[in-house]
Formats: C-alpha cells, structure tokens, sequence
C-alpha cells in the first residue's frame, strides 16, 4: 500500500521537528572559557568590551588582564601601564575640577617625564595621598631627604600612599634627563615616581613668592585637594589623609 504524499512529509519532517526542539542553546561565552588564555573569562571580556579571542585587544604590549590590574583601558592604546608599575586610579580621575594650588583647592593635573621615559600624569593616583616633593640635584638638604621619602614610601604605599619627586635641575643647573632621574632613584631606592619639573614649574605652584626653597613639600588627599602646600607634612598629617 502506498503513503499519501502529505503523510510521507509528516513523517520525515516530525523527527527533526522533535531533535531540533530539544536542543539547548549555548550562552554566547561559556561562563569558564578563556579562549585567549590571559586569565580573564570569555564572559567578562564581552562585558568589558575588549575581544576574548585577542589576550591584548588594544595591541599595545600588555594584556587586557595586566592592563586591568594596572587600571589601564585595555581597549585604548594610548592608554598603558606605567612600566614603573604604578597603578592608575581609573575612577576619579575623569571627575577631577582643578580651582588652584592653595590649602583647600583641588589641584591641577600636570604630566611630566620619569626615570622610566614616560610622562606621569598626577591625576592617575587621584584616589591616593600624594606627597609632591620639589627637589634638585645640587641641593644637600635635598638628599639627605631622600632616603627618609623612601622609608616613607615603603611603609604607606600599600594604605595609599603616592610620593612623585619633582627634580627640577641636575648638578649644573640644566633640566634633569631621563638619566639624571633613574640615577637618582637608584642612589635612593625610591621606586615612586621621579620626574623632570623643568624650571620647578610644578613645584612652586605650591609656593608664595618669586622664589622656592628646597626641598619644598606639598600634601594632596585623595581627590587631589590641597592639605599642606609647600610645608612639612608630618607623618600624622599624611597618616590623617590616606585613604579609607
């Protein structure tokens, strides 16, 4: 006996209807998977935006996971890890309103070269305590800080703590360069930010007067606000300022 045509289809047609009905379907990442293998899962890369098949979406030489942890964007190139390894504070800095340079003010931002050969900018450690240090080359006063900035540095960066030495002129008097500054950070041990403060431009916004006396300190909270502008912050005053 032969089948009616239209019950021929319904019988090849029922089976895949059924198998196709059946089937899960798959999340667009799997909650585990890390196609690029740079330690961040497929899911949280499609969150964030950058490509879960690239371990360096941005192509700029650090991984989206290193840029991540330094607080860099890992979809922006120009937008790196420091090589001194210093994180960045992603989220204050955008927020900042600069009013000026006196107790109580929001400062302005500054970039400036470091001992590593890339600009520092001041507003990358907004959400820390900054300790700004104006200081030369030729001035005694000035070394023999130094290793008490270090000590410092060693005891506070992990509650919050950023010092940036601003060296404004080397031995002769000329703008220091990258070699001055790594030279002074390694006679030192300061494995903070050391950068060349051309003319003491940075460091006598902080100061009243035609004049600046080395070394010269400046305190900022979190946020950037001016606390102590060219003084000496005691170690209650920078303990007071650290973050919570």
């Amino acid at each position: 006996m032969s089948l009616a045509p239209s019950l021929i289809r319904l019988l090849v047609v029922a089976p895949l209807f059924i198998a196709c009905g059946a089937a899960d379907v798959d999340a667009p990442f799997g909650d585990e998977m890390d196609s690029d293998q740079d330690g961040i899962d497929d899911a949280t890369e499609f969150e964030l935006g950058t490509d879960p098949e690239r371990s360096d979406t941005d192509g700029d030489g650090f991984s989206d996971n290193e840029e991540i942890n330094q607080g860099s964007d890992p979809t922006d190139g120009n937008d790196r890890p420091y090589l001194g390894g210093w994180a960045k504070d992603r989220s204050c800095r955008d927020g900042i309103s600069a009013t000026g340079h006196g107790v109580g003010d929001i400062v302005e931002n500054f970039e400036l070269p470091d001992q590593f050969g890339e600009n520092v900018s001041l507003y990358d450690f907004c959400g820390r305590a900054v300790l700004l240090v104006a200081s030369a080359e030729w001035c005694g006063y000035c070394r023999e800080e130094a290793p008490h900035l270090t000590e410092m540095y060693n005891s506070y960066a992990d509650r919050g703590l950023m010092i940036v030495t601003l060296l404004g002129e080397t031995d002769s008097g000329s703008l220091p360069a990258q070699e001055n500054l790594a030279g002074w950070a390694d006679q030192y041990g300061q494995t903070f930010p050391v950068v060349a403060d051309a003319s003491f431009g940075v460091g006598a916004r902080f100061v009243e007067g035609s004049s600046i006396g080395l070394p010269s300190v400046s305190l900022l909270a979190p946020g950037m606000e001016v606390v102590i502008a060219d003084g000496r912050p005691s170690e209650q005053d920078i303990e007071a300022v650290l973050p919570r």
